[in-house]
């Protein structure tokens, strides 16, 4: 039996991808030359199938997130709710995560013609166990596809907040805002 540690690529039957059997490869190395051994971490992988359209994913699924234990919800977005989709007529696809409880993204799933593109940034967020709001703290360029993720965390936040504070919300961003400069129009409009 091949000892997985020291093997790598096509002979361990896992992931039949490149960039795979280079990272399984680097660990075999690590395992013949350092005293400590490294085992292979599955949750970040990332691959990508280039068909018409892409399908890429990362980290979790939500069979197996709900298998180990480790499955909150999921989250899911079609990019026909995206203006660089809608711009480009190709509005086919979707993205969808899988969070843990606490809302960390721990796997995702695009299928878009750019799914390929766009996993990479959903791998690190995977990575560096970031939570799903931290999608919307970046300024993505506009318009892209990526913008997706921007759109799907504020969806999220949206639906995760109290009916309350949605509608105080909504009260509280369309006040007329006034700070003082606009005093003598208001005056004249009497």
């Amino acid at each position: 039996m091949i000892n997985s540690f020291y093997a790598c690529g096509d002979a361990l039957g896992e992931y039949q991808f490149t960039h795979i059997g280079g990272y399984e490869a680097e660990l075999a190395v690590k395992n013949l030359l350092l005293p400590f051994k490294t085992r292979r971490d599955y949750t970040k992988a990332v691959w990508t199938t280039y068909t018409e359209p892409q399908v890429a994913h990362s980290g979790y699924t939500e069979k197996s997130a709900k298998e180990t234990g480790k499955f909150g919800k999921t989250v899911s977005k079609s990019f026909s709710e995206v203006d660089r989709s809608i711009i480009e007529e190709d509005t086919k696809g979707f993205v969808k995560l899988v969070l843990d409880p606490k809302g960390k993204i721990i796997g995702a799933t695009v299928v878009s013609k750019e799914a390929g593109e766009i996993i990479s940034l959903l791998s690190l967020a995977i990575a560096e166990k970031l939570k799903i709001s931290a999608l919307q703290k970046f300024i993505y360029p506009y318009p892209t596809k990526s913008e997706m993720l921007k759109l799907l965390a504020l969806d999220h936040l949206q639906n995760s907040v109290a009916p309350w504070q949605r509608k105080f919300m909504k009260k509280w961003l369309s006040r007329p805002v006034n700070n003082g400069a606009g005093k003598e129009h208001q005056k004249n409009r009497r």
